[in-house]
């Protein structure tokens, strides 16, 4: 991947499509017939324009004309990547042409499956773009998960490019709300819509959930679908400060990007990732670590997975568990009850079977990774946040329960989100 460029996707299809439709992408792929139309975001509060999503449409005529048809032929054709990147430089180029500067943002959404590097003929929009334009890059919270490893590169190259993150359909997957302390967006959008078809306790929850990460994080809210004024009351009611939707304009082409005078949407300025060697280092800059032996790590490991349990389906749960000589029966079987309890729960290690705990989303370690020598457990919730970081002083494997450790358990928030990260770094 190319030094300061935010990108990029790739595709993942393995269903095949008509001859007909086939060929209806190629001739729009082919012929760079697709366009960007463009919604204005607006200030809820002053109601100042402040920026638009660009929104792709195929050929006027064509059946894939809306972007639900077009980017599920296109996936379905193996031709994914390809559609996403004209769909991006013509977003980009779009919104250049309008003269949409600063402060006024534009909307980009992009679909992280799989990430490439940029075709080279791409490189004159995007040094026009990142020199001219002020973007935040969307990303379906669908995909959050489908490759984390990959994703939080990309996360870190949008950073270094001076850009902010969305979050976009939030909500849609229990794992959704865990993984926004993880990516730390400057923007969560809310689909209005899918909130009112929601039963009340479950969108009260999402809502507590996501106020909850802004009011850590200083992010903002956006709320999407707004079409009456009532759905723009209710929006403010739940913490929005931006909205979208046809009450305040539909998509359309832009030629002269316009907006009232008024400060840009706010982004953050996220830590910097702590180094992720060896994680007892992380956590020891603020927390001592004290000394126990194999069989209290055990305990200890037992306590955190039965409260994990209960802090509800929004709930991830990610383990490195060294190599499957430290998963013993009890471990095993406190493991497979979280299954279907938490949204998300991932094991890493040496020589894991793929069986070890069915439903568990198992990635394979190097022997040589240093990660290997530590024990850790990290759980993400609505309202809570909890690691172990046991770091393994090298007895003899025989040494069994009275292997020698140090650890640490950590509530930070801030710690938490390090250790995650340094997990989900290596989850593919």
């Amino acid at each position: 991947m190319k030094p300061g460029l935010p990108w990029a996707v790739g595709e993942n299809a393995t269903m095949t499509r008509s001859t007909e439709t086939v060929q209806e992408v190629a001739d729009i792929l082919d012929h760079e017939s697709i366009s960007t139309w463009f919604q204005p975001v607006v200030d809820l509060v002053t109601g100042a324009v402040v920026g638009y999503e660009g929104l792709t449409r195929g050929p006027q005529e064509s059946p894939l004309r809306m972007p639900t048809e077009l980017f599920e032929a296109a996936r379905e054709a193996h031709r994914l990547e390809e559609l996403d990147w004209q769909c991006r430089l013509t977003a980009l180029g779009g919104a250049l042409a309008s003269g949409m500067g600063p402060p006024l943002t534009l909307f980009m959404n992009v679909e992280p499956e799989v990430l490439s590097s940029p075709p080279d003929h791409a490189e004159p929009v995007l040094a026009r773009a990142m020199g001219g334009l002020r973007v935040i890059v969307e990303l379906t919270e669908r995909a959050l998960l489908e490759q984390p490893g990959t994703l939080l590169q990309f996360v870190e190259t949008v950073r270094q490019a001076g850009w902010g993150l969305a979050v976009d359909d939030i909500g849609a997957h229990p794992h959704s709300l865990a993984m926004l302390s993880v990516i730390e967006p400057d923007v969560v959008k809310i689909d209005q819509p899918r909130l009112k078809a929601m039963p009340r306790t479950t969108a009260a929850a999402l809502i507590s959930g996501i106020q909850t990460y802004c009011r850590r994080a200083g992010a903002r809210v956006v709320a999407e679908g707004l079409e009456t004024d009532d759905d723009t009351e209710t929006a403010r009611s739940t913490g929005a400060r931006y909205g979208q939707g046809w009450f305040y304009g539909r998509p359309s082409p832009l030629t002269h990007a316009e907006g009232a005078p008024g400060g840009p949407i706010p982004l953050l300025n996220p830590r910097a990732h702590r180094p992720t060697r060896r994680l007892i280092h992380v956590v020891t800059r603020s927390e001592s670590a004290q000394p126990g032996t194999r069989e209290r790590v055990n305990r200890v490991s037992g306590y955190l997975l039965d409260h994990a349990a209960e802090l509800g389906p929004n709930t991830l749960v990610i383990i490195c568990v060294q190599t499957m000589a430290f998963v013993d029966d009890t471990i095993r079987s406190t493991l497979q009850r979280l299954v279907g309890r938490v949204a998300h729960l991932a094991l890493l290690g040496v020589d894991l079977p793929f069986d070890l705990v069915p439903g568990a989303h198992i990635t394979q370690l190097s022997p040589a990774d240093p990660l290997v020598s530590e024990w850790v457990i990290a759980t993400i919730g609505l309202q809570e946040a909890i690691a172990l970081v046991a770091s393994d002083l090298g007895d003899d494997y025989n040494a069994g329960g009275d292997r020698r450790y140090e650890f640490v358990v950590t509530y930070n928030p801030q710690m938490v989100t390090d250790v995650s990260r340094a997990l989900l770094s290596r989850m593919t």
